[in-house]
């Protein structure tokens, strides 16, 4: 009994293991959708919607079946390379799948259809460094610059762009066979090299708020030490004042662990205040440096770090 039950449950975890999960099975489900849709609108020769439909499918599923129907509904609009790159891919796909049926309909169709399919040759006279071409706005690898490129029927913008020239723009009208483009490109006497050592102007404020910033920052340390100190020395002035002097000889016992913890307390503010003071002094020094270094334009307003008991800040000196 126990076999049979053990027995029973690893056949159901099998065929568990083995279905496809639902999910999956939805899958396939919208792709045999789209299929249907697409045979429908091939069959009313609404070669756009038909092509539309089985590229939903092969999104969810590729088939060599359907880049062959998507390579028709593209030879039917003209749009003969990507027809072209769907029978090949489809004549990959049906290899990998041992179906040799649909790879003979697949090379028949690639057979049928290379002569067919005009190309051009481009040629850029002295090619110049930093050199883009495109074909109705698709970028063409330089690298093929040259070689026969399989392209639509129709008429086709080429246009090539590159640094410190005039930008090229031609219309060919491609019908059959082979087409050779030469294109001449023209040194723009607008454009302006910036060589590497020439080194723009600045505007006065982006070369003045450097130095302005690291100046307020060292200002603030400075402040912010001054009042650590300072209330480090009140501490340690009112154990003064219980101990009966700085001496502090007579401190009351009952008011030891206080007085102990103020101490305490005041040495750290003291420590604290120090190392702000040499921090925002050392910024204060920079931010001053940073300021006197900026270019001449820059110096028409100069800030000047200022502080005293209880405040501090940046004044401006100099004609604006």
């Amino acid at each position: 009994m126990a076999y049979r039950f053990a027995m029973a449950c690893a056949l159901l975890v099998s065929a568990f293991l083995m279905a496809p999960p639902a999910s999956a099975q939805g899958q396939l489900a919208v792709a045999r959708k789209f299929y249907q849709e697409g045979l429908r609108a091939e069959k009313a020769e609404q070669w756009e919607k038909a092509a539309e439909k089985y590229q939903r499918a092969l999104d969810i599923k590729e088939t060599p079946q359907l880049w062959l129907r998507v390579g028709i509904c593209f030879e039917e609009l003209g749009r003969l390379t990507s027809a072209l790159n769907a029978y090949e891919r489809g004549a990959e796909q049906a290899e990998l799948d041992g179906k040799a049926q649909v790879v003979k309909v697949l090379t028949d169709k690639l057979e049928g259809l290379r002569p067919k399919v005009p190309t051009l040759t481009l040629q850029v006279a002295e090619p110049p460094e930093g050199l883009r071409i495109t074909i109705d706005g698709r970028d063409v690898a330089v690298s093929t610059l040259g070689t026969k490129l399989p392209i639509d029927p129709g008429e086709h913008v080429i246009e090539a762009t590159a640094p410190g020239y005039s930008t090229v723009t031609e219309s060919a009208v491609i019908e059959t066979g082979d087409e050779e483009l030469t294109l001449v490109l023209a040194i723009d006497p607008d454009a302006r090299e910036v060589s590497a050592t020439e080194v723009p102007d600045d505007p006065p404020s982006a070369v003045l708020w450097p130095g302005a910033l690291v100046t307020g920052v060292g200002v603030a340390g400075l402040v912010v030490g001054g009042v650590l100190l300072g209330v480090a020395q009140g501490q340690e002035g009112d154990v003064d004042d219980r101990c009966g002097g700085p001496e502090r000889l007579s401190c009351p016992q009952s008011q030891r662990d206080d007085i102990e913890a103020t101490l305490a307390n005041a040495e750290r503010l003291r420590i604290g205040g120090f190392v702000s003071l040499g921090v925002g002094g050392a910024a204060a020094v920079t931010g001053v440096v940073l300021l006197l270094m900026a270019p001449e334009p820059a110096r028409d307003a100069i800030l000047v770090p200022t502080w005293g008991p209880g405040y501090g800040g940046i004044t401006a000196r100099g004609s604006f």
